[in-house]
């Protein structure tokens, strides 16, 4: 997607949606910003369904979840994370052979562990 440009439109049928390939876009978005910007259509409807998260919440009630994350977002937690995400992706990965078909609603559960 980065070949679309640092904001990419795709379509859920027929809402427009926004996919932002861009880090620096990204934190524009979600740290100085996030007070600024409306959630949308999607969000308001999806918060049905995951209620009202950090994903789908807005203004005073998405700072005081952000607040209460951030020391699982210091530089040492990320770098654990990211060690944990690499050693399950590579054991996954390990488990696949080449030239097979894979389903994709399976794979979070093949080999991960």
């Amino acid at each position: 997607m980065p070949a679309t440009g640092e904001i990419a439109e795709i379509r859920l049928g027929p809402i427009p949606a926004y996919v932002v390939t861009s880090p620096a876009v990204a934190h524009q978005l979600l740290v100085p910003g996030d007070r600024d910007y409306d959630r949308g259509r999607l969000m308001a409807k999806a918060s049905a369904w995951l209620g009202d998260s950090l994903l789908t919440s807005a203004g005073a009630n998405h700072q005081q979840q952000r607040r209460s994350l951030r020391s699982a977002f210091t530089p040492e937690q990320v770098e654990a994370h990211v060690r944990h995400v690499r050693e399950a992706t590579g054991r996954l990965v390990a488990s696949w052979t080449a030239g097979t078909e894979l389903a994709v609603d399976e794979l979070p559960t093949r080999g991960a562990r």
